[in-house]
């Protein structure tokens, strides 16, 4: 089992003043905020329901109109399985392994973003780096990643994460370890659970200290993260 990689993905370094890809930028949360004080007043008047949902209705498409579009597009054909990824105004900020692109688009839009639109040469930078780590021809992905939306604890796990070389595995103790936070493994595991840029950041490749693969994100769970890794030549077993 090797140790945390020397590499690192340059991209991955992203300030906390990065514009957020579902919130938008000063200005519209300043409207979001009007917005809301005005549905608050609207729903303090003990409307009927007819006229409640027609006030919220109003609220979010005011906040969608206020804010970028997100681009998405799809790899339907990969060794495993269809993969969506997603990219806003911050760089990539999404994946998603597996399930349907309406299911995708259906999630994409409960999240109260802007409006979604499927452009592949929007995504081409990220959809083209995938296709090279199937190709074999990638071991690093370079493309932007927006991590605004995750905490300094969970940006810490992805990153570590991220130098993680193909090939190898490291554990969630060891992981937490190499972290300064020796006592955190269980944290290390929820935090990877929830990464929203899996294969790209590779999450994939940590796995329980008994050898066992622990959980996966993916449509497919365990299977998927097993077949990754016999891809890549991770000295797993199953």
């Amino acid at each position: 089992m090797s140790s945390q990689g020397d590499f690192e993905m340059s991209t991955m370094s992203q300030t906390e003043s990065q514009r957020e890809i579902w919130l938008g930028d000063r200005e519209g949360l300043e409207g979001a905020d009007s917005l809301l004080v005005a549905l608050d007043r609207v729903l303090g008047a003990a409307p009927g329901p007819a006229v409640t949902q027609r006030a919220v209705e109003q609220v979010r498409e005011r906040l969608a109109a206020g804010r970028s579009p997100v681009y998405y597009d799809v790899l339907p054909d990969t060794p495993i399985g269809p993969v969506y990824v997603l990219v806003g105004a911050g760089g990539l900020a999404a994946v998603e392994i597996g399930g349907t692109e309406a299911g995708f688009v259906a999630q994409l839009r409960r999240k109260g973003g802007g409006e979604v639109i499927r452009s592949g040469e929007r995504a081409r930078q990220v959809t083209a780096q995938i296709e090279e780590y199937f190709r074999g021809e990638r071991e690093v992905f370079d493309c932007p990643v927006d991590l605004s939306q995750v905490t300094s604890f969970h940006r810490q796990v992805l990153l570590a994460a991220a130098r993680i070389p193909r090939g190898s595995v490291m554990t969630y103790g060891g992981l937490a370890r190499a972290l300064g936070k020796p006592r955190a493994a269980r944290a290390v595991g929820r935090a990877l659970a929830t990464n929203p840029v899996p294969l790209v950041i590779p999450c994939h490749r940590v796995i329980a200290s008994d050898g066992s693969l622990g959980g996966y994100s993916a449509s497919d769970g365990v299977s998927t993260k097993l077949r990754l890794l016999r891809f890549e030549g991770a000295p797993v077993a199953g």
